[in-house]
């Protein structure tokens, strides 16, 4: 009784692990997707928030360049101030540069991108050449003379300066205000991240959890074959008990026979004492019948009895539990199969912005399983389980290892534009490093982890496949920091912060670090 006792504590205590594992799961499930949902919400308002500060960027910069030309303007209508003694010439060359400021400023009002200024910055530098040669010509033998019109322009420039500069004030207060907003929502992201970090753990406690059930299971499993091993014993041995029973009472022996019925008729006393002077001698041949082989014969029942009822609740309890692990088995087939076409479309998504065309995909393919001996001899048993379950019940028994002797792996397939391959093996080494790339991103953009180091992964790439590398590097980075070991330019222009090690003149190794944002146009530090 209390090898029974110790059993039915152990199966209600699995039985109550393995509810709190499923209200855990739900529980999980629930806070996953209002996580995503929020954090979805979360990273298109940041979206919008770096448009507008691009925007306030750009109109600032705009503003910088109409100053910058205004106050050239200014010094350039003092230049106009002294004319030379040859009008005519200086008029000309007067009337040309007034063109091209024209122009310069009509070009400015229609400029969209950063590129457009640089470029209208070198057409200015140019046109301030002319005008600096223009004065050299008449350096010599000039004569000055007052004139209203030019004065007049010069306060009319000198007012739009003073506007230009108040409004260049406002979209640099308005961008400071937009990226206070940027760090707060960056504040709350990172919670949420947080969030999703614990959650991640809990999860891996639980799949914990759930190898822990299964070793539970392969422990009772273990114990019922004692049992069993201990029945047959029990069995083997109540036979023999049996027929040495039969043996010493001569059960089978033919002289012994059913007492005749009664009849109407008056019995024959003679004849029933000779029956009785019979069956004496015959109890005396026998001998005496031993009172402990019945005794043990009843304690041996009672324990088959026992060990047959355990042998029953241990089968219960062991379907019970490959039913919540054949169910956890189907939810955790439904979450790979999501990420799996998740992870496909945006492997193939990379494929083509790395490769500049092409196809890319991957495939589940069925391998053979590989099993050890000691699976092969728990096979074996099983199946002698299902034989001796078939015969009682007539029914057939799930088994752990009758779902098949194979397992799904995953195949990838790339063919490069222009090209008719699609296995790995035939690309060439360049190629086939491009293609772990767009898959390495693929998995990324699935599931953003905090950070990620890459040690020259871009090495053998050349500039246009550099450019691309950067630009999806700079994609992925809104939810994940990339630590990179490179030597490609084109790869460190995207970097926010850069970090080197130099030696200096004693021989020291020093670490430098630099803030992209703090680097102007000529290469100073702000």
């Amino acid at each position: 009784m209390a090898e029974k006792e110790e059993i039915s504590r152990e199966e209600m205590k699995i039985q109550r692990l393995i509810d709190d594992l499923e209200i855990k799961i739900k529980k999980e499930s629930k806070s996953n997707l209002d996580f995503d949902k929020k954090r979805a919400a979360l990273e298109k308002k940041q979206e919008e928030l770096f448009e507008e500060i691009n925007k306030i960027r750009k109109e600032a910069a705009f503003l910088d360049a109409k100053i910058e030309i205004e106050k050239e303007k200014a010094r350039n209508f003092e230049i106009i101030q002294e004319i030379p003694v040859d009008l005519p010439y200086i008029r000309a060359r007067i009337k040309e540069i007034r063109e091209k400021y024209q122009n310069i400023e009509n070009k400015l009002k229609n400029i969209k991108e950063a590129k457009e200024l640089n470029l209208l910055r070198e057409e200015f530098s140019e046109l301030r050449k002319e005008v600096d040669k223009l004065w050299q010509e008449v350096s010599e033998g000039r004569k000055k003379e007052e004139k209203n019109s030019p004065k007049r322009e010069k306060i009319v420039n000198l007012k739009t300066i003073g506007e230009l500069e108040e409004k260049r004030k406002l979209a640099y207060k308005k961008i400071e205000e937009l990226s206070r907003l940027v760090e707060k929502n960056r504040s709350e992201i990172n919670n949420l991240i947080k969030i999703d970090r614990q959650t991640r753990e809990e999860y891996f406690q639980m799949e914990s959890a759930l190898r822990e059930r299964q070793f539970e299971i392969s422990r009772i499993r273990e114990k019922l074959n004692e049992l069993r091993i201990e029945i047959a014993k029990i069995e083997v041995r109540e036979e023999d008990i049996v027929k040495r029973v039969r043996e010493d009472l001569n059960l089978d022996s033919p002289d012994l026979v059913e007492m005749p019925q009664k009849s109407e008729e008056t019995p024959d006393l003679e004849a029933l004492e000779r029956e009785i002077n019979r069956l004496k001698i015959q109890a005396e041949q026998i001998g005496a019948i031993d009172p402990m082989i019945v005794e043990e014969y009843e304690e041996t029942q009672k324990r088959y009895d026992f060990l047959t009822n355990q042998s029953e609740d241990l089968e219960k309890s062991m379907q019970a539990l490959k039913e919540v692990i054949k169910e956890m088995e189907v939810k955790i087939k439904e979450s790979f199969e999501e990420a799996f076409q998740k992870i496909n479309a945006e492997f193939s998504k990379y494929f083509k912005i790395i490769f500049g065309g092409g196809n890319a995909e991957l495939v589940k393919k069925r391998i053979e399983k590989r099993r050890n001996e000691e699976e092969l001899e728990e096979t074996e048993l099983e199946a002698k389980e299902n034989e001796t379950n078939k015969e009682k019940n007539d029914q057939p028994a799930l088994t752990e290892n009758s779902i098949g002797k194979e397992e799904i792996g995953i195949e990838v397939k790339a063919c490069p534009p222009g090209k008719r391959i699609s296995s790995l093996n035939m690309l060439s080494g360049g190629e086939r490093a491009l293609a772990s790339l767009a898959l390495l991103f693929a998995i990324i953009s699935h599931n953003p982890p905090p950070f990620m180091i890459l040690d020259e992964v871009e090495a053998a790439l050349d500039e246009a496949n550099s450019k691309r590398f950067s630009r999806i590097l700079a994609e992925l980075s809104n939810e994940t920091q990339f630590i990179l070991i490179t030597h490609n330019r084109e790869t460190m222009r995207q970097a926010s912060i850069l970090y080197g090690v130099t030696m200096s003149a004693d021989g020291v190794s020093k670490v430098l670090s630099v803030k992209l944002d703090q680097v102007d146009e000529k290469g100073e530090i702000r």
